[in-house]
C-alpha cells in the first residue's frame, strides 16, 4: 500500500458554529481555526503511476476558502430552523434567534457541526471531485480527511474512491 499525505498549514479555515447535543441543547456560538489534512491511498499496482500533489491541493483549496470566515450551519438538523429574508439568514435553535448576513453563512448538508461531520463531508466532497477526473480516480483507492478544531483534537473520516 502506498499512501500520500497532504498536511500543510495553508489548508485551514476559520469558522463559527455551535454543536447541538442529543438532549436538545446546544453550545454557544463560537469559532475555531480548523486545520485540514489528507491521506490518499493508491490502488494496488498503481505505485508506478504519478499523482501530482498539486491536483489534490487544487481540489482542497477552494473548499477551505469557501468555509473560511463563515458561520457554519447544519442544514440537515431538524432542530435548526433557517429562513432567508433578503440578504440575511434568520436562524432559530434552542429558543434563540440569530440573524446573519447571507454571504457570511454556509449551510452544510450535515446534522451537526462537529469535527466528525466536517471530516465526513469534506471527504465526500473530495471524492466526488476526484471521480470527475478519470486520470486520478483510476489510481486513488481511498481518501482520508482529518479535521482538527485545535491542535491534537479532531476527527478523521475515510472513504473509498
Amino acid at each position: 500500500m502506498l499512501r500520500l499525505h497532504v498536511r500543510k498549514q495553508t489548508y485551514k479555515f476559520s469558522a463559527a458554529h455551535w454543536t447541538m447535543f442529543p438532549d436538545g441543547t446546544k453550545e454557544a456560538l463560537h469559532g475555531h481555526n480548523y486545520q485540514v489534512a489528507i491521506d490518499v491511498e493508491l490502488r494496488a499496482g498503481a505505485e508506478d503511476r504519478f499523482l501530482d500533489f498539486r491536483s489534490i491541493k487544487d481540489l482542497l483549496r477552494p473548499i477551505c476558502e469557501g468555509l473560511d470566515e463563515k458561520i457554519l450551519l447544519a442544514a440537515a438538523n431538524p432542530k435548526v430552523e433557517r429562513r432567508v429574508i433578503g440578504d440575511e439568514v434568520e436562524v432559530r435553535a434552542c429558543g434563540k434567534r440569530y440573524v446573519f448576513p447571507l454571504d457570511e453563512v454556509v449551510a452544510l448538508p450535515v446534522t451537526n457541526i462537529t469535527t466528525e461531520e466536517l471530516a465526513s463531508w469534506l471527504a465526500k466532497e473530495l471524492v466526488s471531485k476526484i471521480a470527475g477526473q478519470p486520470e486520478y480516480s483510476a489510481i486513488v483507492a481511498r481518501l482520508e480527511v482529518n479535521v482538527e478544531e485545535s491542535s491534537g483534537q479532531g476527527a478523521t473520516f475515510g472513504v473509498p474512491c
